[in-house]
């Protein structure tokens, strides 16, 4: 069994501010499969930041210079944050563009996702879902059945599921693949020491793909 990919969110921010060129570069340097970014459509571009009210005053990557440098290095995981349908023009000709990367364009907002797939029917597709689609009263067998209907309806192809929500409901990924669903999550929030046990569970039960927030966790599973 493979090993998940290993996806340095938002970069190397440990020693790097995030969302910059510098942090992408060196995340792949030590040795991350892969990139998570953040984009917004702001003045005919597609700005890399993650706070919807970023600060306009600053100089941020575009998502072309981005993919300019970073196109054969791994996976680049595009976030897509906007509550409208700007962005979807700059990006339809930047992955046309790039189409020989290996990309995924995700995000939370769902209701962006039809027009994603309309416009962009062969790209990697993720789904976020947060923590609020799960409740408390929620079986196991419903969950499973929840999110493989909803990925069926959204067309996504990588379900991003915390991986607190996992290990509650220890079936899922297994569900999930038999949907030809592909499974991600972010562990983040804990020593590494817990990252790296979570990571190795996660791997176990067939996780195909992860994002982490400290650099520290490769270290530490090459050990």
């Amino acid at each position: 069994m493979s090993r998940p990919l290993l996806i340095a969110h938002r970069g190397e921010t440990v020693h790097f501010p995030e969302n910059t060129i510098e942090a992408f570069a060196a995340a792949f340097t030590a040795g991350a499969d892969g990139i998570e970014l953040d984009i917004h459509a702001h003045n005919g571009a597609l700005v890399v930041a993650h706070n919807y009210l970023f600060d306009r005053a600053k100089t941020y990557p575009t998502l072309d210079e981005v993919l300019e440098k970073f196109a054969g290095s791994g996976r680049i995981e595009i976030e897509i944050k906007a509550l409208d349908l700007d962005f979807l023009p700059l990006l339809v000709p930047l992955i046309a563009r790039y189409s020989q990367a290996d990309l995924e364009v995700t995000t939370s907002v769902q209701p962006l996702v039809h027009y994603v797939r309309e416009q962009l029917p062969g790209v990697r597709l993720g789904v976020i879902f947060g923590s609020e689609t799960f409740e408390d009263w929620m079986p196991e067998d419903f969950v499973c059945t929840k999110i493989t209907k909803m990925m069926a309806l959204l067309r996504g192809d990588v379900a991003h599921i915390p991986w607190t929500i996992l290990e509650r409901y220890p079936s899922l990924i297994a569900r999930c693949h038999e949907r030809n669903t592909i499974m991600h999550s972010h562990i983040y929030g804990l020593s590494i020491e817990e990252q790296v046990r979570i990571y190795q569970h996660m791997s176990e039960r067939g996780l195909d793909q992860c994002t982490f927030d400290n650099i520290a966790l490769i270290v530490a599973l090459e050990k």
